[in-house]
C-alpha cells in the first residue's frame, strides 16, 4: 500500500482521533493544511513535521498527538477539498516511473520512503535502495556532481589503476559499496535490493572518492581499518593535519569528512591522511579519550582551547565541551547513565546542538545557552529553537539560572513513558 494514498492506515475511514489534538485544531489549521495540500499532495505524510512546525511558527499552536501522522492525515481526509486533490494527484502518479541515476532501475515516487522525500524532495534522482549509499549527495548536488556520476556509471566496467597500490580494478563490483569508521569488521558490504531503508545511513560510499581520484577497494578499506600500525607521535601529527585540513577541531564524525572535498588533489590528500589516522575508537584507546588525542596533538594548547566565548575542556566520558558549565552537564548525564552524543547537526543546517540524547522514540537535543546577553548569540539560539521546531525535535533549553538536573530528569522520565518521578534520583 502506498504511503501517500488516502487509504494509508485507513485514514480515509476517519477512524483516528486524539482529544488533545482535536481541541488544539482550528479553522486556521485547516486553511494551512489546504495550502500544504496544494504544494505537496499527495506527499502529505512526508511533510507532516514541516506542517507541524509551520503551525507553531505562524499560528502559535502546538500540535501534538500520540500519532501525529494519523492525526494530521485524518484531518486531511475530513476536508473534501483536500481529499479530492489528494486522490487526484495520487492517481496521476501511480503509473509514473523514473530511472535511478545510480542503478538505472525504474522507481516510482510513490514507492519512496517519506524520509527520502523529506530529505531530497520530489526531484529525487535515485531509488530507495540507492539512497542507502548515496543520501549524502543530496546536500551538495550540482551539475558537476551529476556529470561525474553519469561518467562513472558509463565507465564502471573499464579498468582503472589505483593511485596508491597500482592495482587494476573497476567500479562495477563495488559501485554501491560503503564503509564506516564505526565498522568493527573489515568486509566491504554492497547494498543489494530495495529494502525499507531510512535516510541518513552512516558511512562513506566507495563511489564518491572515485568520482575524483582512483582508489581501489583494498586501499579504500584501508582508510577504515580500526587499528593502524603507527606510533603515537604519528597519530598526533595526523590529528593535527586533519584539523588543519577541515578548518576546525575534529569531532568523531569521521564519516562526514570525505564529502567536504571535491577535487582530485583534496580527495587524494584526505585518503593519504586516513591511511595513517586510526578510528575515533582507537584514538580513545590510545589516549584515554578522543579529546585526549585532540589536546595532545597541539590543536588545543595546554589541553584546552581558549575561545572568544569560553574554554574547550574534556568531560569525564571524553566528550569535548565548550565551557565549564557544559562540562558539568555532560559529566552529570554520564554519571546518570543518560546516553548522549556531542555536536550533532540540526537537519538541513550547519548549526550543531550541544547534545543529542540517545534512546528515545523522539529526537531530543539539549542546548546550554550561557551567553544570552549577546545579541548575535541570542539570534543563534533563536535559529536553533526554530530549526528544532521545524524538524519535530524536542529541545531542552538550559540557561545559567536553570535547574537543569531537574529539567533533564523530568523530560527524560516523561519520554521514557514513566508515570511517576522522584527528585531523589537527582544527585
Amino acid at each position: 500500500m502506498s504511503y501517500y494514498a488516502p487509504t494509508f492506515g485507513n485514514v480515509n475511514a476517519r477512524w483516528y482521533s486524539d482529544e488533545k489534538f482535536d481541541a488544539a485544531w482550528t479553522p486556521e489549521c485547516d486553511a494551512l493544511l489546504e495550502e500544504y495540500s496544494g504544494r505537496y499532495a499527495p506527499f502529505l505524510l512526508a511533510y507532516i513535521p514541516r506542517f507541524q512546525r509551520e503551525v507553531l511558527a505562524r499560528l502559535k499552536i502546538k500540535l501534538s498527538s500520540q500519532n501525529i501522522d494519523y492525526a494530521v492525515l485524518t484531518k486531511a481526509a475530513h476536508n473534501p477539498k483536500i481529499l479530492e486533490e489528494w486522490t487526484s494527484k495520487h492517481s496521476k502518479l501511480e503509473s509514473v516511473v523514473r530511472e535511478c541515476l545510480f542503478c538505472a532501475g525504474d522507481f516510482g515516487l510513490l514507492d519512496m520512503h517519506p524520509n527520502v522525500i523529506r530529505n531530497c524532495g520530489t526531484d529525487v534522482r535515485w531509488c530507495r535502495g540507492c539512497n542507502y549509499s548515496f543520501w549524502r549527495y543530496a546536500s551538495g548536488w550540482s551539475e558537476d556532481l551529476e556529470m561525474r556520476v553519469r561518467r562513472a556509471k558509463v565507465s564502471a566496467h573499464e579498468k582503472r589503476k589505483c593511485q596508491w597500490c597500482s592495482r587494476g580494478y573497476n567500479l562495477l563490483k563495488h559501485f554501491h559499496s560503503s564503509r564506516s569508521f564505526a565498522d568493527q569488521g573489515m568486509v566491504l558490504t554492497t547494498v543489494i535490493g530495495h529494502e525499507d531503508l531510512a535516510a541518513c545511513h552512516a558511512g562513506v560510499d566507495f563511489l564518491y572518492p572515485n568520482l575524483y581520484a582512483n582508489v581501489c577497494p583494498e586501499c579504500f578499506a584501508e582508510c577504515f581499518h580500526p587499528v593502524k600500525r603507527v606510533d603515537q607521535s604519528e597519530i598526533l601529527t595526523a590529528i593535527r593535519e586533519l584539523g588543519e585540513m577541515i578548518g576546525k577541531v575534529p569531532t568523531q564524525d569521521f564519516d562526514s569528512y570525505m564529502y567536504l572535498f571535491s577535487s582530485r588533489e583534496s580527495i587524494t590528500a584526505f585518503i593519504d591522511l586516513m591511511h595513517r589516522l586510526p578510528s575515533p575508537e582507537e584514538i580513545k584507546a590510545r589516549f584515554g579519550s578522543f579529546f585526549g588525542g585532540i589536546a595532545r596533538s597541539g590543536l588545543l594548547p595546554d589541553g584546552a582551547r581558549r575561545m572568544k566565548i569560553g574554554t574547550m575542556v574534556e568531560a569525564d566520558d571524553g566528550d569535548i565541551c565548550f565551557s565549564l558549565p557544559e562540562r558539568d552537564i555532560d559529566n552529570w548525564m554520564f554519571a546518570q547513565g543518560i546516553r548522549h552524543r556531542k555536536e550533532v547537526k540540526y537537519p538541513n543546517s550547519d548549526l550543531r546542538c550541544d547534545w543529542e540524547l540517545i534512546g528515545f522514540s523522539q529526537r531530543v537535543f539539549v542546548e546550554y545557552f550561557g551567553l544570552m546577553s549577546r545579541a548575535a548569540y541570542v539570534e543563534k539560539a533563536r535559529k536553533k529553537s526554530h530549526l528544532a521546531t521545524r524538524a519535530g525535535i524536542r529541545l531542552i533549553e538550559i540557561f545559567p539560572d536553570t535547574d537543569w538536573k531537574l529539567q533533564i530528569a523530568q523530560i527524560t522520565t516523561e519520554l521514557n513513558g514513566a508515570t511517576t518521578w522522584s527528585p531523589a534520583v537527582i544527585s
